[in-house]
């Protein structure tokens, strides 16, 4: 995390834990995707609820960032699914894309089961925001979680890694932002990473995630 969030393509296959399908990776490689980081527009879309429902037992947050760091970027838009049709998908310049989503059809997968949720609805939801470089975590706008328990995991995650690089293995990141202190002049490898971040960063949602359970 403390590079950011990195494009499939420069990633080591033992950087992380994909849950993607080989056929799925291949598939984007080949239409050039792997070069891209992914985002969804609306949380709980068809991707969620599929890997939610394949790894029950594993704790999952949201990254989100504001939209106007996209447009002002020029941030690529796919406007649904992008492997839907057997095709290469239309990769389209932000503003374009993002007028061509049909947002009538931007609903959560959880809808489902309130009759209000199609195919339409399914391929819409798998539309697609493209950073064409590594994302920052200074442009992090929040981190939803579903418990006090996931933050706390997700804070010992981001205190270990970045312990590695300093002298100071008892530096808490959750003071950092509770009490909106600043990192000491010897942690300037941390206060580059975190520069800028709001002290709101992390936020406890569980709404968002019970429709998994």
């Amino acid at each position: 995390m403390a590079g950011g969030i990195k494009c499939r393509s420069d990633l080591e296959s033992d950087d992380f834990n994909d849950v993607a399908s080989d056929s799925i990776i291949g598939k984007r490689a080949e239409y050039g995707l792997d070069k891209f980081v992914p985002f969804h527009w609306v949380y709980g879309s068809e991707f969620d609820y599929s890997i939610h429902k394949g790894y029950k037992d594993t704790e999952f947050a949201y990254i989100a960032i504001d939209r106007n760091i996209a447009k002002k970027e020029n941030w690529k838009v796919i406007p649904q699914h992008p492997l839907a049709g057997g095709k290469a998908p239309e990769i389209l310049d932000y503003s374009i894309g993002f007028n061509k989503i049909d947002w009538n059809y931007m609903k959560p997968h959880y809808q489902y089961y309130e009759g209000l949720y199609s195919y339409k609805n399914q391929l819409t939801t798998m539309a697609e925001c493209l950073a064409p470089k590594t994302v920052a975590t200074s442009k992090f706008a929040k981190i939803f979680v579903s418990s006090e328990d996931a933050l706390n995991a997700l804070l010992g995650d981001f205190e270990d890694e970045f312990s590695e690089d300093t002298d100071e293995d008892d530096f808490s990141l959750y003071e950092y932002w509770a009490k909106d202190q600043s990192p000491s002049d010897d942690l300037c490898d941390l206060e580059s990473v975190f520069e800028n971040l709001p002290d709101d960063l992390f936020e406890i949602c569980p709404s968002m995630f019970k429709y998994y359970n």
